[in-house]
């Protein structure tokens, strides 16, 4: 039984990584093509 939900703990840390992972890389392209429009100081 516990190592079922150690399991389930492992699988659902990787599927949010994942998801953390991708959403960063949005917000970073995001952010470097705002970065393209403002002005350079």
């Amino acid at each position: 039984m516990k190592e079922e939900l150690l399991l389930a703990i492992e699988e659902f840390l990787n599927m949010s990584y994942a998801f953390i992972n991708v959403f960063s890389l949005f917000t970073l392209e995001e952010y470097q093509n705002e970065c393209k429009y403002l002005p350079k100081w």
